[in-house]
């Protein structure tokens, strides 16, 4: 499972670099349009990432780092955990709705930090935004162009806003969402297994990945 997860991250990666912005401008950008935040953002995300370069590749550690203080307040884990448990969400306790959550999150800090060392000055062609503001929920579009140039990789962030900032809640690469890969692999697992099972296991795997590969 981790390695199908890290290549998926490999992928998305790219288009997501708008969420690692520092923490000033992410509080400055809170009521702006999402469309405006990826624009800007992964601009410059893109030119700080080619620039620290070699910073990061003599000390890979400090990318779990980054990613906890900068990338997670822009998703909704919560929002994510319930969607792809689906109906057994319902069915689970507080406890283990707690710990779905904490091990899906780690899950997903831990691959998209490895999928970082992988950045590549890979291009974002950036699409008319699907959705109305007004109704607080839109998707962003964009393209990852590769170095060499080939087909186009679309993906799309879906997003909505609770209160006062944006949130990403699924991302979908080429026509497949990210929620609904992990609601199928897990439905399986927990109806067979149970879910206290499926959590074990998603927190052994997690841990298997802190360490990025040299």
């Amino acid at each position: 499972m981790i390695k199908v997860i890290k290549t998926f991250f490999s992928t998305v990666l790219f288009g997501t670099l708008f969420f690692m912005y520092s923490s000033q401008a992410a509080e400055q950008k809170k009521s702006a349009d999402p469309q405006s935040l990826v624009n800007e953002t992964v601009e410059h995300l893109l030119i700080t990432l080619r620039n620290k370069r070699s910073q990061i590749e003599k000390h890979p550690d400090q990318i779990y780092n980054l990613v906890e203080a900068i990338v997670l307040p822009h998703f909704d884990f919560d929002r994510m955990s319930k969607l792809v448990l689906a109906k057994h969400w319902k069915a689970a306790t507080e406890g283990q709705k707690q710990r779905f959550i904490e091990q899906f999150r780690a899950l997903i800090v831990r691959t998209y930090a490895l999928s970082l060392l992988d950045y590549t000055d890979e291009k974002v062609r950036y699409l008319p935004m699907r959705g109305e503001l007004k109704k607080r929920k839109v998707t962003v579009r964009t393209e990852v162009i590769k170095p060499g140039g080939g087909k186009a990789l679309p993906i799309e962030y879906n997003m909505y806003l609770p209160a006062d900032a944006w949130k990403v809640y699924d991302v979908k690469v080429d026509g497949v969402s990210l929620v609904l890969n992990y609601r199928k692999t897990y439905h399986s697992k927990i109806k067979q297994l149970g879910l206290d099972v499926l959590i074990e296991e998603m927190s052994q795997k997690s841990n298997e990945s802190m360490q990025p590969q040299s």
